[in-house]
């Protein structure tokens, strides 16, 4: 990796595609290493009954038709969230009823029972990060009221909390494959209570698997993974276009423009057409085999690494003060005191940072819940996934380091 260097404080780009690519993987790589058939020690969301989606948004949606809420009725949703996780309550037709956080993005217990009416069906609970919510009094609360409980495990497809796996206390459990495995596309729709057999999913498209693989490998290469196949890969990339017009002729005509889920290419809307599609075969493949206790130890080690790396740098500190046992972290949530200047100069220089819920709903502002408007803001996510090698960890610490002294 490159040693850092100064970095210019005026240098601010309008907005997040003018930024330059990330030096290092902000998402899991496909690596040699990374696939194997050993019997895992740790919990994953593939342990509870399931069907794969084409991506978790997708599995709110069809959790929530499961259930049967839809017009007339609400769903409780957290003030701090991004766009798809409410997406998919107005597109079934309910209606989003926002509670607070607090400021350790903890679910606000006595907001949240404030907000139940006759018409509350639901509540949607988002693991953060992959830190356990309070899932057992939310299951109290929804068991009292009769609401169907929703985990959203986004941020946690790996990892327990009080020895229960994460996704296995709500009526119905949501994941994304994509932020914790190398895979291009993917989320998943668990439940230990609710019969999911009978869910009739689409099979994915030739372009969905052909565009899967692609991508998966491009990313792999991108970041110096995969080299001792790398000529053979790059002969095949480089004759992608011919394979995609392969794919439009045997599709019957019949493959559209948005041959891909948007969450796949970066985007937070809910797109009504891969609702019902499942996950390519080329993801579930590396899903199926994946190295989870990989998984779980690098994430953990990785994070102390990072924190530990950071601690006592002026400005910065991590959202959480523990790692809690059976937490598989999703990536380093550390609050940013001066953010607005400092996030400009960290993505110019390559510093991959993901900000989750950087953009809240209109009507989601200070008087509705003041921690959810500052955790959108300030607290900035840092990977730390087992893809990672320790020049890169290296370089990225250095970087906020030099950024935050200067």
């Amino acid at each position: 990796m490159p040693s850092p260097e100064p970095l210019n404080a005026t240098c601010v780009a309008p907005d997040e595609k003018s930024y330059p690519a990330a030096k290092i993987p902000l998402m899991p790589v496909l690596t040699y290493n990374g696939l194997g058939s050993a019997k895992t020690h740790n919990h994953s969301l593939v342990d509870l009954p399931h069907v794969l989606t084409s991506a978790g948004r997708a599995a709110i949606v069809l959790a929530l038709e499961h259930a049967g809420i839809g017009h007339g009725d609400e769903v409780l949703v957290p003030a701090y969230h991004c766009e798809s996780m409410i997406a998919p309550v107005e597109h079934v037709g309910a209606a989003p009823v926002f509670y607070r956080v607090g400021e350790d993005a903890l679910v606000d217990l006595e907001h949240l029972k404030s907000k139940i009416t006759p018409n509350t069906r639901g509540v949607l609970a988002t693991h953060y990060f992959g830190f356990p919510q309070r899932t057992a009094e939310l299951r109290a609360v929804c068991d009292r009221y009769g609401m169907v409980l929703i985990e959203d495990c986004a941020h946690a497809f790996v990892g327990s909390a009080g020895g229960q796996p994460l996704g296995s206390v709500g009526d119905y459990a949501i994941g994304s494959a994509m932020k914790f495995f190398p895979v291009f596309d993917g989320g998943l729709l668990a439940s230990t209570k609710h019969d999911l057999t009978k869910l009739k999913m689409i099979n994915p498209s030739l372009a969905l698997e052909i565009k899967g693989l692609v991508s998966i490998i491009e990313y792999a290469m991108r970041y110096g993974r995969l080299r001792l196949i790398s000529l053979p890969l790059k002969i095949a990339i480089n004759l992608k276009d011919i394979i995609w017009g392969i794919a439009k002729q045997t599709s019957g005509g019949k493959l559209k423009k948005n041959f891909a889920p948007l969450s796949s290419e970066g985007g937070y809307a809910l797109d009504p057409d891969w609702i019902y599609p499942r996950m390519s075969h080329v993801s579930e493949f590396i899903l199926a085999y994946s190295r989870i206790d990989r998984i779980f130890e690098g994430r953990r080690a990785k994070y102390r690494r990072i924190v530990e790396a950071l601690d006592g740098v002026p400005g910065i500190k991590p959202l959480f003060d523990d790692l809690p046992p059976g937490t598989a972290p999703l990536v380093v949530p550390m609050i940013m005191q001066d953010s607005e200047a400092v996030f400009p100069i960290l993505k110019n220089a390559g510093v991959p940072i993901w900000r989750f819920g950087e953009y809240l709903y209109p009507q989601v502002n200070e008087s509705i819940c003041r921690n959810s408007v500052f955790l959108s803001s300030h607290v900035f996510q840092f990977p730390c996934h087992p893809d990672l090698t320790d020049k890169e960890i290296d370089w990225m610490v250095d970087t906020i380091k030099l950024v935050l002294t200067e």
